[in-house]
């Protein structure tokens, strides 16, 4: 049956209803390891199907648990692949090859493992497979130009990403086997199974690879109805076939993927907004420290000039970007129960997540994590030799505990005191509360409402969030301030008023950088204003540029610290001989 054509846009009310169902199964099954599908454009596709009882009744009679445990049946497994493929996903029996009838090409030799890599099913495109045009073609290119999808059957349990050699002589785990595989023949759907799990998976060639997990025990259980959903939502034959036109064709599930990837360009510019927004807290989370434990750290390092203050806070930032790349990419020892946690900044987040459910409202109140985050900059920084545990020493300028001293605690005299134990003990961390930390993480791995993988960026992209965060100056204003997007200046009521009425216009469009139309639009709520209060209410109104921000760090109090771009950034000429913002003395 073909796709519907939608008669009209989708209501916001129908958005909204869409978004929560692909926000519900996208944070069950998490984490998910690089980018596979995005919210917006399973939103735009409006792919949204929720399964009547029947279809899991179904799921449970195809995967019967092998066992039973306290809880009732468990361990359920694919008793049939392709019965689960045609009875559950819809797709005809002459829809794959399969075995032998794939054609020899469809296959890669890997010399240093002497494994020759097969799929056992082949799911073959519509009509006349297209020629392969391009230069580097290879025979098993063109014979992947056939397919829309390889689907390898594994031996039932098997790990999915641990090295092995039950599938061949090769020692290395089988995802990263199929994915040689999908590059090589450049199909970039796959299906891996192990009979206890459904792993899609997108390799598109050129791009990171990107997989989604589906484990039977939760599409079986009763509060995972939300992810079988989602499993025959995106692998039903519908998805691949059921298309009308050209037109429906982004709503298949290679246009959705496709899609997905195009839209990434979006990631880096929204990832840098949000990184940035982490810094703001994390300046926030210190001086809220500073007036509990006394402001005498953070005013030195306000003063010691070189933008010491600013350089110390990014780089924590930088630290906690280059640890969730490393964890997310296997460079840290994330697997090992120890690391997991006592270490992990992302098993941080994930226990923060908790404690925030748990308790909302006292999570300012509480503190530890920056503490445990000050212990894995060390680890990264010392090394680590506990047990079977081994971090060798990461020497370096990022991670060095003499830089930033005021993170720590202790004044620029003398050199940390991170060998003796005593010496330790005898430095108070700043109280820097959990729920700052929640939040600068949340900045971080969250992103849309999906957990962001750091595997997934780029260089370039990472690349591009590090320059977002240039630039820029620890300031305080001597009034209360309202940052204006897109250049994040903070402005002042003083400042605008200081401006005469017939240059405003002129002063908004050239300093603040809205367009013209706004700042002729700004410049007549101006007038009609209260001076003070009602300035900064007209400046809030016309304060993100028409970018998502969080509101709470779009205004600040007389005497508050701020990040506030420099000549070098901010590349407007004041024109206005009031100052906005006074370096802090």
């Amino acid at each position: 049956m073909p796709i519907a054509r939608a008669s009209a846009e989708p209501s916001r009310a129908a958005e909204g209803t869409d978004r929560y169902f692909h926000e519900t199964w996208l944070g069950m099954v998490q984490p998910i390891d690089g980018l596979v599908v995005s919210i917006p454009v399973l939103v735009d596709a409006q792919c949204i199907e929720r399964q009547p009882p029947h279809v899991q009744a179904r799921l449970i009679e195809l995967c019967p648990p092998t066992r039973r445990g306290e809880a009732g049946p468990e361990g359920y497994s694919i008793a049939n692949l392709g019965a689960l493929l045609s009875e559950l996903l819809g797709f005809s029996s002459d829809s794959f090859d399969v075995g032998e009838t794939l054609p020899e090409a469809l296959s890669l030799y890997v010399p240093e493992g002497r494994q020759t890599l097969r799929a056992t099913m082949g799911l073959r495109k519509v009509g006349d497979p297209p020629k392969s045009e391009a230069a580097d073609a290879t025979p098993a290119t063109i014979a992947g130009a056939a397919y829309e999808m390889l689907v390898w059957d594994l031996p039932a349990g098997l790990d999915l990403d641990k090295p092995e050699t039950v599938t061949g002589s090769w020692e290395y785990p089988p995802s990263a086997k199929f994915d040689r595989l999908l590059r090589h023949c450049r199909v970039p759907i796959g299906l891996l199974t192990n009979r206890d799990v459904v792993r899609l998976v997108y390799a598109p060639h050129g791009e990171s690879s990107g997989a989604i997990t589906f484990r039977l025990e939760d599409m079986a259980s009763v509060g995972g109805r939300p992810i079988l959903d989602a499993f025959v939502m995106l692998l039903s034959a519908n998805r691949f076939f059921g298309v009308a036109d050209d037109d429906t064709l982004k709503r298949t599930l290679p246009g959705i993927l496709a899609e997905s990837r195009k839209r990434q360009a979006n990631v880096t510019n929204d990832l840098a907004d949000q990184v940035f927004e982490a810094l703001q807290i994390l300046l926030r989370g210190f001086e809220a420290a500073a007036e509990r434990d006394g402001r005498d750290l953070l005013d030195e390092a306000l003063a010691r000039g070189d933008d010491h203050l600013y350089k110390g806070l990014l780089t924590v930032l930088l630290r906690l970007v280059f640890l969730l790349y490393a964890e997310d990419r296997g460079l840290l020892p994330v697997e090992h129960p120890f690391y997991a946690e006592y270490l992990s900044a992302l098993s941080l987040f994930e226990q923060l997540q908790a404690d925030h459910g748990a308790y909302p409202d006292s999570m300012s109140r509480r503190f530890g994590a920056w503490g445990r985050l000050v212990t894995l900059f060390r680890a990264v920084f010392l090394g680590v030799s506990r047990g079977d545990l081994t971090m060798p020493p990461r020497h370096g300028s990022l991670f060095n505990p003499h830089e930033y001293p005021f993170l720590e605690g202790w004044g620029p005299g003398g050199s940390a005191p991170i060998t003796q134990p005593e010496d330790r003990a005898g430095v108070k961390l700043p109280t820097v509360d959990d729920e700052t930390l929640f939040r600068v993480l949340e900045k971080l791995l969250v992103l849309d409402g999906q957990r962001l993988s750091y595997r997934a960026l780029d260089v370039e992209q990472i690349g591009s969030v590090y320059e977002a965060l240039m630039g820029y100056h620890v300031l305080r204003v001597p009034s209360e301030a309202v940052c204006m997007k897109p250049d994040r200046l903070w402005v002042s009521a003083e400042e605008v008023l200081a401006v005469p009425t017939t240059r405003r216009a002129k002063w908004l469009k050239d300093t603040i950088g809205v367009t013209p139309a706004q700042a002729e639009k700004l410049s007549v709520e101006l007038q009609g204003a209260d001076a003070g209060h009602g300035v900064l209410e007209a400046l809030a109104k016309f304060a993100t540029g028409g970018r998502k921000t969080d509101p709470s760090l779009s205004k600040a109090r007389a005497g508050q610290l701020v990040l506030q771009p420099g000549t070098e950034r901010h590349l407007r000429a004041r024109t206005t001989p009031a100052e906005g913002c006074d370096e802090a003395r």
